[in-house]
């Protein structure tokens, strides 16, 4: 199952404003066949494609639902991110994909996190193969047990809000410290966090050092740095 290949200094980037907004997945074997993967109710499809820029090559993912409801991130997979927070705090996290057979013995390239995977069909074995045109289908399955464990907590999470946590590999671990620390925290603004290029660790920080403040205030100062 590890014969995959590691991308060096991939990094997940904020793409669009709309993750502000509606963050928040034939599929391929391998996802559907693993424990606790849903591979119908909690599956979104959408796509992926190799883009070029200046400072780097950037794999920009897409998925929508319900024909409104989008999100747009892209992982830098080579060069430099210029993503960053007004505070000049990177947004971005180090990922990589791994590649993996399936019961066909063909080989899927997936995005794995504990809230679930994310399948790249047809995505390149190595940076040689990569071309500025590659393009493909891209299949989210949720992990039942993550999100079923944070329904019983009274948290019910969007399609786009469990693609979003997974992409951003935000752990059951993470949501309880926010939840617990700020209770008007929503699912929201524990995206957001992320989103800002911080991590449970920071907000619980920023907690301890201003006992009073609300998640509201907490996403008012995060992007201007004040949880260093």
């Amino acid at each position: 199952m590890q014969r995959g290949h590691r991308i060096s200094r991939t990094a997940f980037i904020v793409g669009s404003a709309s993750a502000l907004t509606a963050c928040s997945p034939a599929p391929p074997a391998l996802v559907g066949n693993q424990v606790g993967m849903d591979r119908t109710s909690d599956a979104l499809r959408g796509r992926w494609k190799i883009l070029a820029t200046g400072s780097g090559t950037l794999l920009s993912i897409q998925f929508t639902t319900g024909g409104r409801e989008r999100t747009h991130t892209q992982l830098l997979i080579s060069g430099k991110s210029a993503a960053r927070s007004p505070s000049g705090r990177p947004m971005a996290k180090p990922a990589s994909v791994r590649f993996v057979p399936n019961r066909g013995n063909r080989v899927e390239a997936v995005l794995v996190s504990d809230a679930g995977n994310i399948v790249l069909a047809g995505y390149p074995r190595s940076s040689a193969d990569i071309k500025n045109s590659v393009s493909g289908d891209a299949v989210f399955h949720a992990n039942r047990g993550y999100f079923d464990e944070l329904s019983e907590r009274g948290s019910l999470a969007s399609p786009l809000q469990k693609f979003s946590l997974a992409l951003r590999r935000v752990s059951l671990q993470d949501v309880r410290i926010i939840t617990t620390r700020f209770p008007d925290a929503t699912l929201d603004a524990v995206i957001m966090v992320y989103v800002f290029g911080f991590t449970a660790a920071d907000a619980q920080q920023l907690k301890a050092k201003m006992p009073h403040l609300t998640a509201a205030q907490l996403l008012v100062k995060l992007p201007f740095g004040f949880a260093k």
